[in-house]
């Protein structure tokens, strides 16, 4: 069977209409080309100087093939020739074996032609090199990008004697010289005809690499940028052809240097982007690192009316040591594992200096009870019946209306929630009105109580955060008690994990709004010793909370002692008094027990510097004695000491 005669007429119209589809019109009319070779051509719209197309149609087997590209706006894009336009004869002859038999025989000697032809101009180039001298400093070029030579040549002779032209040696990865890229002094690019633009680039500094997991290489596009790139960073640079050209070329930089980490420094074709709908620089970076050929790809951004898409761009713009700051943190970020940086991203991982950490200011601790409750996660854990929901409810109501708690501390007003979890509405109404806060006239619309609520992990804690949300005066959140409301032991794993993963949700819900919780718990019985291993549970839940308080009251006692301990509160101990209305404060358990005559003892040294046992005896009006018996007890207890004979005083602060 014949091969089929397509007229080049119906070639061209056909391929005319694929170029439009690539926004790739030429700007011209002259015929196009299908000889098997990549031609280069002005775009409809750009200077004429400025080839932004290429293409190239070839005719393996007899059917007409090949790919165009728009440089501006996306990679080569093949075509085929649409064969329904022919007769039905013909047609069948592209589905015979003697068709594809030949496609393969031209396809091998087409390539055969440009392998011969590439290493053909790769020896050219190479021999051309020796006879050109270095380019200046002061080259156009290079003075408006602000880069030195890095290598770079003068073409004084051929077709670019009167553009004075950077010759750019591009090489393969053995080092191989393959081709020249021309860059004109108004920085228009040009190639050497005939040469393979696959897998070649211009590189400094690959020989420094040590072959170890330290090498770092750059990669991108562009001599310039990526001459910048190596000056600011120091770290090896390499320069493909276009963002297109990346991918061989990191193939070949992995299999070469595979313990190098590659990082893609792409452009960020923003205008591009903003026509197509996609950014060829980024979406080519992305691709390369989705391939594994690289480690990561990082961008620079520009401001809305910025010009510019590189990262020499960017330097321009920003100068120098603002880009070299800004890179070095882009890629020490870019360089993170992706499971560390997962953690970073949802907030898991916080890293600080501490030589930073010492300069930052803080503001003050909040309190959701000044000097008694602090903000975060807080645990209230006492025996049954001790009066833990009646200290609950008392701070709820304290809080909600601005009031007096614990019979001294004045609290700002603000809104509450209080999960009253194990108590009835009856039990809740006798409290609130036997509460000595609460009168005729009190307004208690800040107080939100619930009853009944799904445990933490299957809603408790989304309604919670719900309530924050639309409660922006909240100033307290009480969960009474924790065994109602938490996910319960699975009994699969370790209880001290299970119980500080179910108090740290908790305690992130508060973080979040950056409002005090207060969780009610249980001691354990029959437990002495540290009081915070009295705590029920396994040491887990004491462990994820900010401030832990134990709440204990003798049977029949009015009076309780409440430990507290935390992170960013001071370790006391205070008393307690419950009567029907509630609870007040007593003091501090120290002052609360200590003895009259060493309570004496203290105040009076408070507003004297020394004292006699005379002085004392006068001003308390006990015997000489007495007084002299007290100050040496006081002083051998390490309370006061000598300040000379017969003479006591309060210890120097150190």
């Amino acid at each position: 069977m014949d091969i089929p005669n397509i007229p080049e007429y119906d070639i061209e119209l056909q391929f005319r209409a694929f170029l439009d589809s690539l926004d790739a019109e030429p700007a011209g009319f002259e015929p196009l080309i299908f000889d098997s070779e990549i031609h280069r051509y002005s775009i409809k719209g750009e200077r004429p100087t400025k080839k932004s197309g290429a293409y190239c149609v070839f005719r393996d087997g007899g059917l007409p093939a090949g790919w165009a590209q728009n440089w501006k706006l996306g990679c080569a894009v093949s075509w085929c020739f649409d064969c329904k336009g022919l007769h039905e004869e013909e047609r069948k002859y592209f589905d015979t074996e003697q068709f594809r038999a030949q496609k393969e025989a031209d396809r091998k000697e087409r390539e055969a032609r440009e392998i011969e032809r590439a290493n053909r101009m790769a020896q050219w180039c190479s021999d051309r090199c020796k006879g050109l001298p270095p380019a200046p400093e002061d080259h156009p070029y290079l003075k408006a990008k602000q880069i030195f030579p890095y290598g770079a040549l003068i073409e004084n002779g051929g077709a670019y004697t009167d553009q004075n032209a950077l010759a750019i040696t591009l090489t393969d990865i053995h080092g191989n010289i393959r081709g020249l890229q021309y860059i004109l002094p108004n920085g228009e690019k040009r190639y050497e005809p005939g040469i393979s633009l696959k897998g070649v680039f211009w590189s400094i500094a690959l020989d420094t690499l040590s072959g170890t997991d330290d090498d770092i290489i750059l990669l991108g596009e562009g001599f310039a940028t990526m001459a910048k790139l190596y000056e600011l960073t120091g770290f090896p640079a390499v320069a493909g052809l276009s963002c297109h050209g990346l991918k061989p070329v990191a193939e070949a930089l992995h299999s070469k240097f595979p313990k190098a980490r590659i990082i893609i420094t792409a452009d960020n074709d923003k205008d591009t982007e903003k026509l197509r709908d996609f950014n060829p620089g980024i979406d080519a970076a992305k691709a390369i690192v989705k391939a594994r050929q690289a480690n990561a790809y990082i961008f620079p951004t520009f401001n809305e009316n910025e010009q510019g898409s590189d990262w020499d761009d960017f330097a321009l713009l920003h100068g120098d040591d603002n880009t070299k700051l800004l890179l070095q943190y882009k890629i020490r970020d870019a360089l993170i594992p992706p499971n560390i940086k997962a953690m970073s991203d949802n907030s898991q991982l916080e890293v600080i200096i501490a030589q930073h950490l010492r300069k930052k200011i803080f503001p003050p601790v909040k309190w959701a009870v000044q000097g008694f409750l602090p903000a975060g996660l807080s645990i209230l854990a006492g025996g049954p019946k001790v009066g833990k929901s009646i200290l609950a409810l008392h701070l709820s109501i304290g809080v909600a209306i601005g009031g007096c708690v614990l019979g001294h501390i004045n609290v700002q007003k603000g809104e509450v929630l209080y999960l009253a979890l194990e108590d009835t509405q009856r039990r809740l109404q006798d409290r609130l009105e036997s509460s000595y806060l609460v009168d005729q006239d009190t307004d208690l619309c800040g107080l939100y109580i619930v009853t009944r609520i799904p445990r933490q992990h299957l809603g408790g804690l989304d309604y919670i955060r719900y309530w924050l949300h639309e409660h922006k005066q909240a100033r307290l959140v009480i969960i009474d008690t924790l065994q109602m409301f938490r996910k319960q032991l699975s009994g699969k794993g370790s209880m001290y994990s299970e119980d500080y993963e179910v108090v740290s949700q908790i305690k992130r819900v508060a973080d979040e709004a950056d409002v005090p919780f207060l969780i009610i718990h249980h001691l354990k019985k029959g437990m002495e010793g540290d009081w915070l291993s009295e705590i029920s549970g396994s040491q887990g839940i004491a462990g994820a909370a900010d401030t832990i308080f134990s709440l204990k009251r003798e049977r029949g006692s009015t009076l309780g002692t409440l430990h507290r301990t935390g992170r960013d509160v001071e370790e006391k101990d205070f008393i307690l008094k419950l009567d029907p209305y509630g609870w007040t404060l007593q003091g501090e358990a120290d002052e609360f027990t200590t003895p009259e005559w060493k309570r004496q003892i203290l105040d009076f040294l408070k507003d004297n510097t020394t004292v006699t046992p005379m002085q004392l005896a006068e001003a308390v009006s006990i015997p000489l004695n007495t007084a002299q018996q007290n100050l040496r007890r006081l002083a051998k207890e390490g309370y006061i000491v000598k300040k000379g004979y017969g003479t006591y005083g309060l210890p120097d602060k150190q």
